[in-house]
């Protein structure tokens, strides 16, 4: 989903956390349906702060976030 060009970068703050929270909302769904050899990645390519000025990426530490039912472990963030 490309929340950044069709909210983010309109700063249309309210529809932004609204899409991001329907995402939010399916993902438990999504999650259920995984096998254990299945590995689920969300990521993005830069960040977007839609209560920012301006119509430029703002935040540039991105998400990483992988899950398998087979990994329970939290890696943490990475360091620079």
């Amino acid at each position: 989903m490309v929340f950044d060009a069709l909210w983010g970068y309109r700063r249309d703050v309210l529809e932004y956390a609204n899409k991001l929270e329907k995402f939010d909302g399916k993902l438990g769904v999504l999650l259920d349906t995984l096998r254990d050899d299945y590995l689920f990645i969300i990521t993005a390519n830069h960040g977007n702060d839609s209560t920012h000025t301006g119509t430029d990426h703002t935040r540039e530490k991105v998400p990483f976030i992988a899950y398998s039912t087979s990994q329970k472990k939290n890696r943490g963030t990475r360091r620079n």
